[in-house]
């Protein structure tokens, strides 16, 4: 007599993805919907062509920066304060005040950016970028 043992097939505990996709694809959407963005504030440049140069005009505000970060309005060497301040009183006389941002060779992009915010920040809307050459009046 022998004796019959039966096994009994065992079934693979298994994890269905497609509740947690439905999941996944809910809280994506809920983040796209509440999500908020702010607006980019840009400030228009004037950028120079090859061909052309702008022609400096008389009523033109002149902001040439050195390499050494030494800042000059109209030949006038200035400190930070006392720009910002020029800025203020110029562009309040004349909104449609044009505004020559010069550097030389060597001028960082931070002091650049920096200057023209203050630019932005004063109300110069009408502003473009140019570099200078040695020289240059600084």
């Amino acid at each position: 007599m022998a004796l019959e043992i039966t096994r009994s097939i065992k079934r693979k505990a298994g994890l269905d993805m497609t509740p947690l996709v439905d999941i996944v694809f809910q809280l994506v959407i809920f983040f796209m919907l509440t999500t908020s963005f702010v607006p980019a504030e840009s400030l228009e440049i004037f950028l120079p062509s090859a061909e052309a140069k702008p022609a400096v005009q008389l009523q033109d505000m002149r902001i040439q920066i050195a390499s050494s970060g030494h800042v000059t309005i109209d030949g006038e060497a200035v400190g930070r304060q006392q720009l910002e301040d020029a800025l203020y009183l110029r562009v309040a006389k004349n909104d449609a005040l044009r505004i020559g941002v010069f550097s030389t060779p060597g001028v960082s992009v931070q002091q650049l950016v920096s200057v023209m915010d203050m630019v932005y920040r004063a109300g110069g809307r009408n502003v473009y970028v140019d570099r200078m050459e040695y020289g240059g009046v600084l």
